[in-house]
C-alpha cells in the first residue's frame, strides 16, 4: 500500500470533495505495473481505449490549502498530495462544498472508507477493492450528511460491463486481423503472434485490470 499522507494531514478539515476521473492512458505518472508492461499491452490500451473506460478517484481540498488524492491503484489503496499540474489529467464529475453538509468532514473519515471493516484487505481487488468501489463508498457516506436531499451524489459509478468490453475487444481484434490479412502478411506470422501473446495469462489479467 502506498501512503504518503501523514497524521497531521489526516486531521485536516475538508473544504471540498471532488469525484474525478481520467482516461487510463493519461495517468499523471507511471505505476510499477505500467513501467513493466510489454508493448502489446500498451498497444491494446491505445487501440481499445473505448473499452477500457476510466480511472476514478477522490480529491479533497482542505482548510490548510492542501489537495489530496485518495484512490485504489493496482498497488493497493493510495493517498497522497496532488499538485495543480497533476490535476490537469483529471476531470471533475462531481463537486461538493462543506457548506452543503450538516457536518464538517476531516480527511481521516474519508480515508477510513478504504475499508468497510477492519478485516477488509487494502489490496487492489477487481471484485471489491477497485477505484470504483472506493469512490462509491465515499458517495454513500457523504449522502448521509447532505443538507438538501435533492443534491444527493448522483448514482453510483457503475462497474463497466465486462461483456460489453469483451465484445468491443473481440470486434477490434477481428478488424485488425482482417487488416493484417489485407496487407498480405504470411499466415504463419499471424499464428506466431497469437501464440506468443494471446496464450499469455498476464495479457488477460491486464485487460481485466484496465477494464475495471
Amino acid at each position: 500500500m502506498v501512503q504518503t499522507i501523514n497524521g497531521s494531514q489526516l486531521a485536516q478539515t475538508v473544504t471540498t470533495i471532488e469525484v474525478v476521473c481520467r482516461p487510463l492512458q493519461k495517468s499523471s505518472g507511471q505505476s510499477q505495473v505500467e513501467q513493466n508492461e510489454n508493448s502489446l499491452i500498451k498497444k491494446i490500451k491505445e487501440l481499445f481505449s473505448e473499452a477500457f473506460f476510466h480511472h476514478y478517484a477522490i480529491i479533497l481540498n482542505t482548510t490548510e490549502n492542501e489537495q489530496m488524492i485518495l484512490h485504489y491503484l493496482q498497488e493497493g489503496f493510495t493517498s497522497s498530495l496532488i499538485n495543480n499540474e497533476e490535476r490537469k489529467g483529471y476531470t471533475v464529475i462531481e463537486r461538493y462544498d462543506s457548506s452543503q453538509f450538516n457536518k464538517l468532514f476531516i480527511v481521516q473519515e474519508l480515508y477510513n472508507l478504504r475499508q468497510l471493516n477492519s478485516q477488509d484487505s487494502l489490496e487492489y481487488n477487481l471484485l471489491k477493492n477497485s477505484c470504483i468501489h472506493y469512490v462509491n463508498h465515499v458517495k454513500e457516506y457523504i449522502n448521509k450528511y447532505l443538507i438538501d436531499i435533492n443534491l444527493h451524489a448522483v448514482q453510483k459509478v457503475e462497474l463497466p460491463s465486462l461483456i460489453s468490453a469483451t465484445k468491443i475487444l473481440i470486434q477490434k481484434i477481428f478488424e485488425n486481423i482482417l487488416a493484417f490479412v489485407r496487407e498480405k502478411k504470411p499466415l504463419k506470422s499471424l499464428m506466431k503472434f497469437t501464440r506468443e501473446n494471446f496464450l499469455n495469462p498476464n495479457l488477460y489479467y491486464h485487460i481485466l485490470y484496465e477494464a475495471i
